[in-house]
Formats: structure tokens, sequence, C-alpha cells
């Protein structure tokens, strides 16, 4: 079934007559329409199906049907409402909603770049409202992204926005329709937007779309995506933004936190902070206007009559900042305590910096409908950066620094000759005798790698051809890497007690490594031999991994996930419109928790990211 050629003057339906084509996408079009019998204008949004396959055009319809059903579901201002769904003669599904005169999130972005601190309060203060609905019906959106933001702008300047887009939503508490996984769908999102643990292909929650929201914010403000896949994580926005306060700052790294746990609990919380932030710069603002005798009745008129702030505009309640103090301290003492109890397969290694303290107190919101969802207190993250110390603290003589420069200039004029004098500058330079792994001969072959039954990433099955190849019968142990990190002092892995392995685990596959450690012992391998080693193409590994019956690799897709040579790449053919961002890798296997084809699925993470289940094996070309 292909798509339809629909043009301006077509009627759907026999209801809906084509004005104008609003919008593209990858899943389908969007005109206005008007409905010839009521004389309305409305959006229609129409599916275009593929023509590959069956069964990917019946997940298509599936997916579309979802979309049509979540929406259906929610009925708020700031999410966008459906009127009607239903089927062409031609048999592809449309869904008819609101029309809206007003432009997406991205397209505002592109015009303006980075938007006002005021701006994207109040358009992060609303998104949080209709996604707060949506999660207490639910529904997690799973897709957040200024393409499915929509905001319309009215005469005083005021904006609202609405949520888009809920094709690939799924309910969290076991709405058939709305949570199967579909064929195709394991892993569901944009890349640049995906959560941690969406890119990991574990359970998504409503802090998903927390740290999606967060990105967003984060964009809004600087014109730039965070790169948290990063080694040092994300770049403090107070760097990008120097005049955003130090506290929304904080709100944001708050809701990138790549552990879930440390981001705020729900998008009410959210919510509600937003809002303090925008009550406090109508205090600041009311009081320069005093400071300057200046007329302050119409900020005044304005505080008063922001009903969602709940706060009263004639005092500020100094209390309230020493107790948040108190407050901050416990938990702080809290979380430290408990730090070591928490394990994640997630960011071990995403490191965004240290702990943040947000001074601001939320009021509690009145009359607010009992959650379905749990809401759980939010530990503080002690990878964030602390933003507000640096920021606020008073200022300090430079004299003593100058005074100093003259000796640093020195000290590192000499440390540099000691450097090179008494310390060899390349430590691989030094031989050593070197335990190999056994290895196996694999012959060159063709065969077709992916698979169209699984995610984005993983398709389309396209004919692959893999040369001849030598690669380990398994794994690195911990006794081989200790040979190299005591031949160069390279850092040891988290686990081991200093820079030795515990005998026990002499024999066991080394864990807590990275890519870039990997890598940098096959480097050191190769001029420890005279021959080339380096970690396996993803192409060799997967040959392997389907004919493991003929060749009786040890330790694959067992209990360990394997890091790949090759950065992630999308396949040939592959229908992703995304950008992969600088220095994220694959690596391969079986993961417990998830449910994914060990085969064909495809793990990506930055290249300096470890955890307890990850390590490698190497290959001979």
């Amino acid at each position: 079934m292909g798509n339809i050629n629909y043009k301006i003057g077509d009627i759907i339906d026999s209801k809906y007559q084509i004005e104008k084509l609003m919008g593209k996408g990858g899943m389908g079009r969007v005109f206005r329409v008007n409905h010839i019998t009521l004389g309305k204008v409305f959006a229609l949004k129409v599916i275009d199906l593929n023509d590959d396959s069956n069964a990917s055009t019946q997940n298509q319809i599936i997916r579309f049907k979802r979309e049509a059903k979540a929406l259906a579901k929610i009925n708020h201002p700031n999410i966008v409402m459906v009127t009607d769904f239903g089927v062409t003669n031609q048999e592809v599904p449309y869904i008819v909603m609101e029309h809206i005169e007003g432009v997406t999130l991205r397209q505002m972005l592109q015009k303006n770049k980075t938007l006002s601190q005021k701006k994207v309060v109040q358009i992060g203060k609303q998104i949080c409202a209709g996604l707060h609905e949506a999660h207490n019906q639910e529904i997690i959106h799973r897709d957040l992204k200024p393409e499915n933001i929509m905001v319309q702008q009215f005469s005083d300047g005021s904006l609202m926005a609405r949520v888009l887009d809920f094709g690939i939503a799924k309910s969290s508490w076991g709405d058939e329709s709305l949570s199967g996984d579909l064929t195709g769908e394991n892993m569901a999102g944009t890349l640049k937007y995906m959560s941690p643990e969406q890119l990991m292909n574990e359970e998504v929650t409503q802090r998903s779309d927390i740290f999606s929201l967060s990105i967003m914010l984060y964009e809004m403000l600087t014109g730039v995506i965070p790169a948290y896949l990063k080694v040092g994580g994300v770049e403090p926005l107070h760097s990008l933004r120097p005049d955003i306060s130090p506290n929304l700052s904080a709100v944001i790294h708050k809701g990138l936190s790549p552990k879930a746990e440390y981001r705020y609990a729900d998008m009410l919380e959210l919510k509600l902070i937003l809002e303090e932030l925008e009550y406090d710069s109508i205090v600041d603002s009311i009081e320069r206007a005093k400071s300057t005798n200046q007329v302050v009745e119409k900020a005044g008129s304005f505080a008063s009559n922001n009903s969602n702030a709940n706060i009263s505009i004639s005092k500020i309640d100094k209390a309230s900042t020493n107790e948040l103090s108190t407050q901050n301290t416990q938990n702080s003492q809290n979380t430290q305590n408990s730090q070591n109890s928490q394990s994640s397969l997630l960011a071990t290694n995403i490191d965004i910096g240290r702990e943040t303290k947000v001074p601001v107190k939320v009021q509690p919101a009145k009359n607010v409908k009992k959650q379905k969802m749990k809401s759980v207190e939010t530990p503080v993250d002690p990878s964030l950066p602390s933003i507000l110390d640096s920021d606020l603290a008073p200022p300090r003589s430079n004299k003593g620094l100058i005074l100093l420069i003259p000796i640093v200039i020195f000290l590192a004029i000499a440390s540099t000759l000691i450097y090179q004098k008494y310390i060899p500058t390349s430590p691989t330079e030094v031989k050593v005798n070197v335990t190999l792994p056994p290895m196996l001969e694999i012959k060159a072959d063709t065969f077709m790698m992916g698979s169209d039954a699984g995610d984005q990433y993983a398709r389309p099955e396209h004919k692959v051809e893999v040369k001849s190849f030598q690669i380990s019968r398994f794994l690195i142990n911990n006794y081989q890497y200790s040979e190299f990190v005591q031949a160069t002092g390279y850092k040891s892995p988290s686990h081991w007690q200093a820079s030795a392995p515990t005998t026990n685990i002499l024999e066991k596959p080394v864990t807590n490594i990275s890519w870039y450690d990997a890598q940098t012992y096959c480097s050191w391998l190769t001029k420890q031999t005279g021959k080339i080693y380096t970690l396996p193409a993803e192409q060799e590994w997967e040959y392997v991994a389907r004919n493991n019956s003929r060749y009786n690799l040890e330790e694959l897709m067992g209990d360990y996930l394997e890091w790949m040579e090759t950065p992630l790449q999308f396949y040939p053919g592959a229908k992703i419109n995304e950008e992969i961002p600088r220095g994220v890798r694959v690596f391969r296997g079986k993961n417990n928790n998830s449910k994914a084809d060990p085969i064909t699925y495809r793990f990506f993470q930055n290249e300096y990211y470890s955890f307890t289940d990850l390590s490698f094996r190497i290959v001979q070309r």
C-alpha cells in the first residue's frame, strides 16, 4: 500500500477538505482542513505507509492508532486535543486535532537561536503541566523534542505551549494498546533527546520525560543540545549563558542527572519549582523598581494575579531559606549514606560534576489531584555541578595570584625538564612478557547483518562481507589486563585493590572497562608483539555470534557485554533522520534487563563509559 498524493481541494472521508499542507515528518503529513458541514478549521494528520513490508505497515497503523488513543485519554489545555479518528476510502488512517495558529518550538529556535529566561520558564512550566496530566493518565511520552511542541503567542505577548505527537507513548500501568513493544520499536525516541535508560533499552518512567524536557530547556537557553554522552558530562549551563539565574541552571542540571533517581520525582515537582523561579523573578523586578522609585503597581498586579504560583507577594518568607538550607544538608548526608548501596547499569562514568544545592522553596500545591503514579522523595545527585557555590562567592583580590604567576611558570618549566629526563615519554616502550589469549581463525564469508524485526538501529537487514581474521576465544581477563597496568602505570579498574586484582578474579573477564581503556590496551599489545590487535568490528562480532555453534567462543552472549571497535553508524537504508553525537561507541551481547535479540541489538554509550558487566575481547587481522 503506497502513499496517497493528496492535494489542495481534496476531500478526505467525505468531511474534511484540504486547504494547505502544514508540515511533513517521518511518519506522516499534517494538513489544514475545513470541516465541510461545521465550517470549522482543524488539523488532520494522515499516516504515510511504507511499501517495504506488510509487517512494517501494520506496525505503523498500530502506532498511529496508539497516538489517537493516547491523545483522546488526555484532556488538558497544554496537550493538543483529538477530535476525530477515521480511515479514508483508500484505507489510510487519519487523526483530526484542534487547529493551532502557532509555530513549533523548533521553528522558534531556528528563528531566534536562543530564548529569554522568562520565555523558557513560561514554556517549560506549561509543558510540565500537560505532561503531568499525561503521566497522571499513566502515559509516558518517550519522544519529547522541539518538533513536538507547538507554541502560540497571543497579542499581550504571553505564550501557550502544547505537546504533540504521542505516537510512541507508553502506558506504565499495563494498557496493552499503549504499552506493548511493537516489532521494531524496542528503543523508541529521538537519539539526541533520549534519556540514558532509553539508550540502554531499559524501563522508561516519567523521569525519562523529565530528562528529555531538561535537554530542551538547556537548548532553548543556549542554542546547544547538551552532549551528556561525552567525558566530563554536560557543560555547565551558566558558562554558556552567564546572564541566566544560577537557580535555573541548577534546576536544569538536576533534570539532566544520568541516574533517574536523582532527577525530580515528577513533572508537578518541576513545574512548581519553575513557578517559584518565575515568582522570584517578579519579586526581583519589584525590588529593583522600588530602589529606583519606579511605579510597581503593574508588576504587583501581575504577580498577585498569577494563580498558579500560590504565593503571596506581600511578604517573603525569610525563614524558609534557613529551613531549606537545613533540609539540603540533611538530604546531602542521607544521599551520601545511601549512595554506596545504589547501583545501576546506567552512566557509571558519565560525570556531570559535583553536588548542587538549589535554594528555592516550593510552596505546597493546593487542591492537587491525587496521582496514580508513586512520587518519591528525590535524593540529591552527588554528580551535579556546584553552580551556586562558584557563582555566588564574594570576589577576591587578585594581588596574591599575580605574585604567584612567575613562581608557577618556573615550577612548570622545571617539572617538565625533570619529567623528560627521568620519566619515559611512552611507557609502552618497556617490553614485557605478554600473556596472549588463544585465538580462533575465522575465514572470509558474507552474511545478512541486522534484523528487520529489530528496532530502528538494527534495521534493515543488509548483506555484509567479512574478511579473514582471528578472534580471542575468551574475553581479556584481569590477569592479562594487569600486565598492561603494571607495565604502563595506566589506571586500574575501579573494583581492583590498588593497581592489582584480587587472586579470586584473576581468571575472570576484566570489567569496568571503557572503550578508551580497551583500545589503549590493544595499542599497547600491538607495540609489545609487533602484531596488530584491536577490538572486533561489529560485523565480525555478529558473524561469529550467528555461527558460534561452529566456533565455540567462550563468554559470548553470557554474563558480559563487549565493546566493538566501530563507532555507532546507521545501517545502509536505515530510515533514521538523526545526528549521531561524537564519541558514541557500540557494545554488543546479552543484557538480562532487556528482552531484545542479543545477536542483533546494538547498545551504545560514550567511549569513556564503563560498568560492572562491560568487558572486551581482541581480534587480529
